[in-house]
């Protein structure tokens, strides 16, 4: 027998693509068979013969053409979700059990499967068992779980059979009785002689109470290991006994069975008594749910009232799932959420009540119906105001509605039809040939039309002609307008394309003005050129002066005038205007085309900039370029601009540039001269010729200043001056200068050699006079020097010095910095304050402000074993290499605090 593929796709792959379980068990088998040494009860976890279509019984040649024709359906379905693919590797993993067209190799996978199956299924009944306290599945809830855990198509007798064996019971599922219980009946129950109803049914002074009640199936109590269905005649037996033994109750419990009894006698049926029974326990049930116990714990309450397991069961899961066991406080969760349907719905569907609940049942039910009232009159001011088209109000209403009762879907089909308030502000400019029309939104759901007319105003959006529809943006343009007559634009808001909201119009004459105009300049004239629009009579052109003065040109030759007598670099502006003709003879004038002209010869760079210092700033000049200004910018030094380079305004940002403030200065004939502030550093000058957002690149000069160095200070060592200083931001070196032996002298001193000598000595301190310290600029061979500072120097060489050194530690374990510090003076006795900086960096601390750790401390050199030296310990917590150590004299010390050699001061 041929293979059938299409039947393969249809009853195997098509619903495999719809199975996600069987896909992930699918995946889970496949990742299992690919490892080094798979087993072939994995493979056994799979229905092999459901996948494949494998029949145990097929002979060697046809398992070979069955299998071909499978992969055949395989390759040819492939677009059928992974199925399809995850099938063709299993079918690669099954080869390494053996040969696939082997029946053997079929007969063991087949039979490993019943063991397999078995096993799958006594840990799926285990694991329900634990998931599921009461125990207790319905048929269709085992079926379809078994599915999930990949055990679909088991036989029901064995997947309730397993279920049974772990304790789990498999029951039919039943719908509850739509009456509520009798509060006559119920009352029995608050009596502890009767745990419920069923205990008055069959009350008897003989025999003990019922035990393995069942109410949901069947009506029946357990009697000498048998069941006794429960029936009307028991009812009158009860009743007669209970007026036997009336003495046995109090007047209040005697009174209400019997008044439950009577009710029950009054049944019809068999059927009617059941069905009683099993609404009173429900709703027994339904009150112990309410009152926040568990379903385990309401389900042993209720084996305890004498009910049989599985029915209590049966009953708790049911109210549970459906949703019945509700009372006062879930009315008021609905009523609160503003699920009013749902409110009423569970209010109505109370059981009687005790007295306090009942006065607490009455409240809620008024606080419902003020919700309901509340509703029904914003509808009807919803109506009113969508009667009168008023249909912001009427939003309002039905908004109100909706918030009072969000679960009626009825209010939301109404707001989705409701027209939107009319679009606002809708105004019509000229553009060009056509007309741009705006307006503002009339909310975030609206959609708009737009129509023109030039007759009489649109009201409805089907008066006059629909140039757009169903539109989210609030703009429109229209590009054929009638030009020189009266036109109405409309525009209608709609959220559903069919209900539309009144029109906000605007009237507008459309009058093209001239286009493409356009201006060239020369030393003293402008030629203008234009298009003039095909409607119009003639184009009038109107110049207009800086000092506001008109002159108005009437051209000869069309779009085209050349106007003279022009003074030269004066910005001039030229107006366009059309002029139409309209019916009936009216004369109008379109909005003006503009453009600005500034008469002047060739622009060119500045290429003889000139600067020099003046009192508060600095002074620049440039021979002057007619017609044209210039402006100066400010660069740092390094950055070179090619002089006659074009660049635009945001291109000389770009290269850090910023534009200088310049002020009138002196005249002088035929040159431009401006002043400007102090530079704060050295930089780069460069005039721009302007020419619109930008301008031409001139020769630039190098001018400016820079910043001094700080807190100068001069230690004597012996015969040397010491010198430290706080070095200025930037790239510079440092001047000294000197005066020795009535010679001036001076030095250069760069960062890095600094840092290397730990600060600049100079020979015979006892000459040195005069010394300064100055800033220096050095740029491509070139020198200034700026800034003096001029240092202060100790007379008589009678300020003691003092030495230190140092032990600098870190611990390999946690990166703990510690330095021990020993201090020597030779000339000094007493306090000395100090403070000990720790610096994470390449280079040493040259202040105490240049640090990340600075940690101050006195040391007495006065006292002790050994006056004039202290030893003491600083502690820096974790440090990170390479770091430095340095002690530094508090300022007002009169001492020299001399360093030892940058060796110690170092930590690594």
């Amino acid at each position: 027998m041929s293979f059938d593929q299409r039947a393969y796709a249809e009853e195997v792959l098509r619903p495999l693509a719809k199975d996600s379980a069987r896909l992930d068990a699918l995946n889970q088998v496949l990742r299992a068979l690919d490892a080094p040494k798979p087993k072939v009860e994995v493979a056994a976890r799979l229905d092999l013969g459901e996948l494949l279509g494998v029949d145990p019984s097929m002979s060697a040649a046809e398992l070979g053409a069955h299998l071909r024709g499978v992969k055949k359906a395989l390759n040819k379905n492939a677009r059928l979700g992974s199925g399809p693919l995850l099938l063709t590797r299993l079918l690669d993993e099954l080869g390494k059990f053996g040969q696939l067209d082997d029946p053997a190799l079929w007969g063991a996978l087949m039979a490993e499967r019943g063991q397999a199956l078995k096993g799958q299924l006594e840990n799926f009944a285990r694991m329900i068992a634990q998931d599921r306290p009461l125990k207790l599945l319905t048929i269709e809830e085992a079926t379809e779980l078994a599915a999930n855990e990949g055990l679909s198509g088991v036989p029901q007798r064995d997947l309730v059979m397993a279920l049974n064996a772990q304790g789990v019971e498999v029951r039919p599922d039943f719908e509850p009785p739509e009456d509520k219980p009798v509060k006559k009946i119920q009352d029995v129950t608050k009596h502890p002689e009767f745990r419920t109803i069923v205990d008055a049914l069959v009350w008897s002074t003989s025999t003990a109470k019922p035990m393995a009640v069942r109410v949901v199936d069947e009506l029946s109590f357990e009697e000498n290991g048998r069941r006794t269905e429960i029936s009307l005649s028991h009812v009158g037996t009860a009743a007669k006994e209970l007026e036997k033994a009336a003495r046995r109750f109090n007047a209040k419990t005697h009174q209400d069975v019997k008044d439950a009894l009577s009710k029950v006698k009054l049944l019809g049926s068999q059927s009617e008594l059941h069905q009683m029974a099993l609404v009173s326990v429900m709703g027994q049930a339904e009150s112990l749910l309410n009152s926040g116990r568990t379903k385990l714990s309401v389900r042993n309450h209720l084996v305890d009232l004498g009910l049989a397991e599985v029915d209590a069961s049966r009953i708790v899961v049911k109210l549970s799932e459906a949703g019945q066991a509700r009372g006062l406080a879930d009315v008021t969760d609905k009523l609160v959420a503003g699920a009013l349907d749902e409110a009423r719905r569970l209010f109505d569907a109370l059981p009687e009540m005790s007295e306090d609940e009942a006065v607490e049942k009455a409240q809620l039910g008024l606080r419902l119906e003020a919700a309901e009232k509340k509703k029904r009159d914003l509808l009807a001011e919803y109506e009113v105001a969508r009667r009168r088209r008023d249909y912001a109000a009427a939003e309002t209403a039905l908004r109100g509605a909706m918030s009072v009762d969000v679960g009626d879907e009825t209010l939301a089909s109404r707001l989705a039809v409701l027209p939107p308030p009319p679009p606002g502000a809708v105004v019509a400019r000229s553009a060009g040939q056509g007309v741009d029309i705006t307006w503002s939104g009339a909310g975030a759901e609206a959609r708009y039309t737009v129509v023109r007319s030039a007759g009489a105003i649109p009201v409805g959006p089907s008066d006059g002609d629909v140039l757009t529809t169903n539109i989210t943006e609030g703009r429109f343009h229209d590009p054929r307008p009638l030009v020189g007559r009266s036109l109405h634009y409309a525009v209608f808001a709609s959220k559903d394309g069919a209900h539309f909201s009144d029109p906000s119009v605007t009237t507008t004459t459309v009058l093209p003005a001239p286009s493409d105009l356009t201006a060239s300049a020369g030393v003293t004239d402008v030629a203008l050129s234009w298009s003039t629009p095909p409607q119009a009579s003639g184009v009038v052109i109107t110049e207009i002066a800086p000092d506001g003065s008109l002159r108005e040109h009437r051209p000869s030759t069309p779009g085209q005038l050349s106007v003279s007598g022009l003074r030269t670099g004066t910005k001039y502006r030229f107006a366009a205007t059309a002029v139409y003709l309209l019916p009936g003879g009216e004369r109008r004038s379109s909005a003006p085309a503009e453009i600005d002209a500034i008469p002047r010869g060739l622009i060119r760079p500045v290429d003889d900039l000139r600067v020099e210092s003046v009192e508060g700033g600095h002074r620049a000049s440039w021979s002057t370029i007619i017609g044209y200004t210039v402006e100066l910018w400010v660069f740092p030094v390094e950055e070179k601009l090619r002089p006659g380079l074009s660049l635009s305004n945001v291109d000389l940002a770009a290269k850090k540039g910023s534009r200088i403030t310049l002020k009138p200065g002196p005249a002088s004939d035929g040159r431009t001269v401006r002043d400007f502030d102090a530079l704060p550093d050295v930089s780069r000058l460069v005039p721009v010729t302007v020419d619109g957002d930008g301008g031409l690149v001139g020769a630039a000069v190098i001018e400016g200043s820079a910043p001094p160095v700080r807190h100068p200070e001069v230690d004597r060592l012996g015969n040397e001056l010491r010198l430290s200083w706080e070095w200025p931001e930037g790239n510079y070196n440092v001047e000294i200068a000197w005066t020795a032996a009535g010679q001036r002298r001076t030095r250069e001193v760069t960062r890095t050699a600094y840092l290397r000598e730990g600060g600049p000595r100079l020979p015979g301190a006892d000459h040195v006079r005069e010394l300064t310290l100055s800033t220096v600029v050095v740029y491509e061979g070139e020198r200034w020097v700026f800034s003096p500072v001029r240092v202060a120097l100790a007379e008589g060489g009678a300020v003691p010095v003092v030495g230190y050194s140092l032990s600098v530690k870190r611990s390999r374990l946690g990166g703990k910095g510690k330095a021990v510090v020993t201090v020597t003076a030779a000339d000094f006795r007493g306090t000395l304050p100090l403070m000990v900086v720790l610096k994470e960096a390449k280079f040493m601390p040259r202040a105490v402000t240049d640090g990340h750790v600075a940690i101050g401390c006195s040391v007495d050199l006065g006292a002790g074993e050994t006056p004039g030296a202290a030893t003491f310990e600083v502690d820096f917590g974790k440090v990170v290499p390479p770091f430095w150590v340095r002690v530094f004299a508090d300022e007002g010390a009169k001492v020299r605090l001399e360093d030892p050699p940058t060796s110690q001061m170092k930590g690594s």
